[in-house]
């Protein structure tokens, strides 16, 4: 019985010091680099795209916004969040605000889109960069620029822009009465709403390292 409860007692204590092991053990660390591959052409389609100041709340909806260009570089390993993708060619069509009216949007080149980490659940989390969007609203001449952050699904190919303020904002607003008259302010934070989805064939895949 005394060598039974000591050879028991023995695998017990073996048994918590491989527990103790086991939940020592960091986990995995993070790549720090990824690699886009398929396309080369990046053909991204605006679905309820949207632009929301958000401290007076007024949202400008866009009919059509698309952006076209091509991962830069295929095949080639990079740091996060260095770009995958470059984004010349960029328009849109049909904006409007229930209040002010027809927008018209001058967008300038080249967005970019990089991812900014590891995946997770199929979304990677994925960043547009050097975003700038130009217009005159009831005579008020407005400039947004920033980021917009969000994800990237491979399986459904669509940016998601994330909800609230995303690193968009309002850079300028020149115009006088016409601004103070829309309420729009120099660093008001702008959200996106909708999505884009790549069309263009063979999509874009991503892969770590």
């Amino acid at each position: 019985m005394t060598i039974m409860r000591s050879l028991r007692g023995r695998l017990v204590a073996v048994a918590s010091v491989a527990t103790v092991l086991l939940t020592a053990t960091p986990p995995a660390q993070a790549f720090t680099t990824y690699t886009p591959t398929g396309g080369p052409a990046v053909n991204l389609i605006g679905t309820g795209i949207s632009l929301t100041d958000i401290p007076n709340g007024q949202t400008i909806t866009c009919a059509s916004f698309t952006m076209a260009g091509g991962v830069s570089s295929p095949g080639l390993s990079r740091a996060y969040p260095t770009p995958a993708v470059n984004l010349p060619t960029l328009a849109s069509a049909g904006c409007t605000n229930t209040l002010w009216g027809p927008v018209t949007f001058a967008l300038a080149p080249t967005w970019r889109l990089a991812m900014t980490g590891d995946p997770s659940g199929g979304l990677w989390p994925a960043r547009l960069s050097q975003v700038k969007i130009s217009g005159t609203i009831a005579g008020c001449a407005i400039e947004v620029t920033g980021v917009i952050d969000g994800t990237f699904a491979v399986g459904s190919q669509r940016f998601t822009p994330a909800a609230g303020p995303s690193g968009l904002g309002v850079t300028a607003a020149v115009g006088g009465a016409p601004c103070v008259a829309i309420d729009v302010v120099v660093g008001d934070p702008v959200a996106v709403g909708g999505y884009w989805t790549n069309t263009a064939m063979p999509p874009l895949a991503l892969a770590n390292p």
